[in-house]
């Protein structure tokens, strides 16, 4: 048989995978998505009006909760469960009920104004419902196209499960990523500004030690392309700050007048 050449299908733990967030608690409300197909009409709707500090955990609460990606794949997911119930409700019987038009009320009163003195005459009223209805029932007890439909139903419903639930890791795995990017540009930022700080201190000294004869042009030359360099470097952690923030922004799918902010300090998750 086919098992006994290639074995059994390996098969996915789901339970191995936390399942994705779906219920934003009251303060990330505010930061869910905006509607599908929904576009800025005017350069205002776009302004960074909102700088949002985020931990780890919101951040990845706000991806899982807000990608279309992930939500486009679960409702694969749904489609192919479906067709699968769909596809093993071959395997019973089907019953056809058919009704010949709507069901009927009629009611009738007879009046008599003869009298009798052996019988007298008395009204009568009459009620009757009237309904036609019809039921068949089918059931293929030979149907050789049963069993490969109902094998490429759970086939593609386990490849779109699966195909979900790398989704799922892929988009945590790219949220946390970008958020060490962006903790990792703070840092850069931080840095630069305290050495432009120390640069600047070395520029004054300089300045103070060749204005009293005991350091030559060449040292204050030198504080000054270095103050120059530390510059360079601060704006270049300056726009990798922009750019990381806007980056994580897009991946989280916030409103367009938002920008996330890290809340969380660096620290060391593990060791590999």
């Amino acid at each position: 048989s086919v098992i006994e050449l290639k074995e059994t299908r390996p098969r996915t733990n789901t339970l191995r995978v936390k399942p994705a967030a779906s219920i934003l608690n009251d303060s990330l409300i505010p930061l869910q998505s905006p509607r599908n197909l929904s576009l800025p009409s005017d350069s205002s709707a776009i302004a960074i009006k909102e700088l949002r500090p985020l931990t780890l955990i919101e951040v990845l609460t706000l991806a899982e909760n807000n990608s279309p990606n992930l939500q486009a794949s679960s409702l694969q997911v749904d489609q192919a469960k479906y067709l699968l119930k769909a596809a093993l409700s071959k395997w019973y019987p089907t019953i056809n009920l058919s009704a010949n038009g709507l069901p009927q009320y009629l009611a009738g009163n007879q009046y008599s104004n003869t009298t009798s003195l052996v019988r007298p005459t008395k009204n009568t009223q009459t009620k009757q419902w009237s309904a036609s209805f019809n039921a068949t029932a089918q059931w293929n007890l030979i149907d050789p196209s049963r069993v490969p439909a109902i094998a490429l139903a759970r086939d593609t419903f386990e490849k779109n499960r699966d195909t979900y639930l790398i989704t799922l890791r892929e988009l945590r795995l790219l949220a946390s990523t970008q958020y060490f990017s962006l903790q990792r540009a703070d840092e850069g930022v931080r840095i630069g500004k305290q050495s432009v700080k120390a640069s600047l201190t070395s520029l004054k000294n300089a300045r103070s030690r060749y204005k009293a004869g005991v350091a030559s042009k060449m040292e204050v030359l030198e504080a000054e392309a270095q103050l120059s360099r530390d510059k360079q470097i601060l704006n270049r952690s300056l726009s990798e700050q922009s750019f990381a923030r806007r980056s994580l922004a897009a991946l989280l799918n916030l409103p367009y007048h938002v920008t996330p902010l890290a809340a969380s300090p660096p620290s060391i998750l593990g060791i590999w």
